[in-house]
């Protein structure tokens, strides 16, 4: 069985390398292809990353305790988006969520101070629920658009211990309750790109003073 399902998949391999317009920078694909080539020391490498990408963004993945969000598929819209933005060597957070619904558009911004210690415990510095209007809606997207969300990849292979980081989740609610559209970016000082201008006009759009956090 397994023999079959190589051969397969060496077939399908051999297809796309025969595409001259297909992306082989996909990490699935790398993984598939360092697999058929017994490559052992990149999947040995890219296991090792994982691990640390998990043990260095856990708080990204995870909520806050005083900063809990709902899932985006779990808010009752029909769309939404969610910015999460943070800088070395500031102590603070934020985590943006504007969804849509039949009945309007709205912002849900939090920013907060995230744990550091038993000492020091996650501390809420400000949360705010406030109406978007459609033409601020319209921008959104248009921006959203610009930028490609749902075509960028959910990471570039750009990464650091300091500097800024951005998460941007999306949610479209498939058709009958089915086929939801989920995808999330994660982009490691992202200044400059267009991902970063779509962050930069939501937490404007907060009307958020206290802290400059863009």
């Amino acid at each position: 069985m397994c023999q079959v399902r190589d051969t397969i998949l060496k077939q399908n391999i051999a297809k796309v390398n025969s595409l001259a317009y297909f992306d082989t920078v996909n990490s699935n694909y790398r993984l598939l292809r360092a697999y058929l080539d017994d490559d052992t020391g990149f999947l040995s490498e890219s296991l090792k990353e994982l691990k640390h990408t998990i043990w260095t963004i856990p708080k990204e993945l995870q909520s806050d305790s005083c900063a809990v969000v709902l899932p985006l598929n779990s808010l009752g819209s029909n769309e939404a988006y969610r910015f999460i933005f943070e800088e070395a060597f500031n102590f603070y957070k934020t985590n943006i969520t504007i969804s849509r619904s039949n009945s309007g558009a709205k912002m849900h911004f939090l920013i907060y101070k995230p744990k550091v210690s038993q000492e020091e415990p996650c501390h809420l510095i400000k949360e705010f629920v406030r109406q978007i209007t459609p033409a601020q809606w319209d921008t959104l997207m248009r921006s959203l658009r610009y930028a490609d969300f749902w075509g960028l990849r959910g990471e570039n292979g750009q990464t650091g211990l300091d500097g800024t980081i951005l998460f941007v989740d999306g949610f479209l609610k498939g058709q009958d309750g089915n086929n939801d559209k989920l995808h999330r970016i994660y982009r490691w000082s992202p200044s400059g790109s267009s991902i970063w201008d779509t962050y930069k006009y939501v937490y404007r759009l907060s009307g958020f003073t206290q802290f400059n956090l863009e």
